[in-house]
């Protein structure tokens, strides 16, 4: 019984030692380094970021809304990959300039409202409620083409000039035509009616 209570004290020792130079070898370890985030993309290190879920909150935030205006979204390919290290506490993070690397990588991509006439993409406006106002306006005017006008939701890669929809109603609106109905007389000549009729 004796010989176990003095092998279970050497061994608390033991262990406290164990965990005493632990704590000393840690506080070294903090005190010289801190822990931090490699960034690499496709393969190769492009930096160090100290927070790594701010850094990739702010690309994901980017790939949703980009920074233009009528953007759907953002489309990167390639995410960066992070991996933590101890590094001494001189080293500097960058990551802003790694956020600017992994968006150049990405391909912008904005959402329109095509006004169409027969299907043939004339102008373009921002909203849906500006594409409506545009035909409804045209609808007031008594516009001969608003029956063939339509309007078409656009995603595309290229950046479209947008029209205001005054400019819109003034440039689509088509007067309807007059047709002059005629007669021929008894005596073998046209004779114009008054009767018009509106297409």
């Amino acid at each position: 019984m004796r010989k176990f209570i003095i092998g279970l004290r050497t061994s608390i020792k033991i262990l406290a030692l164990f965990i005493v130079s632990c704590l000393i070898v840690f506080t070294i370890v903090i005190c010289i380094y801190k822990p931090i985030y490699s960034v690499s993309l496709n393969g190769e290190m492009i930096g160090y970021s100290q927070d790594k879920a701010e850094l990739q909150s702010r690309i994901l935030d980017y790939i949703e809304n980009g920074d233009g205006d009528n953007v759907a979204f953002v489309q990167i390919d390639e995410m960066p990959e992070y991996n933590l290290c101890f590094l001494k506490r001189g080293i500097e993070t960058n990551d802003e300039e790694i956020f600017q690397k992994v968006i150049a990588g990405g391909e912008t991509y904005y959402k329109y409202y095509a006004l169409a006439l027969n299907n043939e993409e004339k102008l373009y406006v921002a909203t849906f409620e500006e594409a409506e106002e545009v035909v409804n306006g045209l609808k007031e005017k008594n516009s001969n083409n608003v029956d063939s006008l339509s309007i078409v939701e656009k995603y595309v890669a290229e950046e479209k000039e947008l029209t205001d929809t005054e400019t819109a109603i003034s440039n689509l609106y088509e007067e309807k035509k007059i047709v002059v109905a005629t007669t021929k007389s008894s005596s073998g000549g046209v004779k114009k009616s008054k009767a018009r009729k509106w297409i």
